[in-house]
């Protein structure tokens, strides 16, 4: 079977959607994990030790694979709460924070993932974000087929919006954006 540049790039941008819930474990530590507690307990600071050097290797490895990806694929991913480069803030309304997110243009597709962190429920997040989609001037295409998330269309673009809990109370919601051929 050959591979054409379309195929290449729905795969890029399938796979860029799919960066931000496997990156989303790739994070610092926020929980103050270096702090000295005056614990004594050698076995285990080395435990810790070891834990933070598997997660320094986890994330140098994820890095190193993204560098791979972004060369082979033609997808730029951007971390650290930027919008990926060329996104359309002004035409899709994003709800939450932005996390990361990621960026394809070949011949032939141009899309978008984007993740952001909403403080609150699933069910709460998805509504929100499908109303800033409706009011926007989206139409929703799936109406309930897809669970814990939609699709939506306007013109070129189409946006599929997916929702997962982290379990501290908040959510991910993840923005995978097309822009078709005109």
């Amino acid at each position: 079977m050959t591979t054409t540049p379309w195929r290449r790039a729905v795969a890029a941008l399938a796979t860029a959607a799919i960066l931000p819930f496997a990156l989303s474990a790739c994070g610092d530590d926020s929980s103050g994990g270096d702090d000295d507690k005056g614990s004594s307990n050698s076995s285990e600071d080395k435990s810790d030790d070891a834990a933070d050097a598997a997660a320094d290797d986890a994330a140098a490895d994820a890095e190193s694979q993204l560098e791979e990806l972004e060369e082979s694929s033609g997808v730029d991913v951007e971390t650290g709460g930027d919008l990926p480069e060329g996104f359309p803030e002004d035409d899709i309304p994003l709800v939450g924070q932005v996390e990361q997110g990621a960026a394809i243009d070949t011949p032939g597709a141009v899309g978008w993932s984007v993740a952001t962190s909403y403080d609150g429920a699933k069910d709460a997040a998805l509504t929100e974000a499908s109303e800033a989609l409706t009011e926007a001037g989206f139409d929703e295409q799936t109406a309930g087929a897809i669970p814990d998330g939609a699709l939506f269309a306007k013109g070129d673009y189409s946006v599929t919006v997916a929702v997962v809990e982290d379990g501290s109370g908040s959510t991910l919601i993840s923005y995978a954006v097309a822009q078709l051929p005109s």
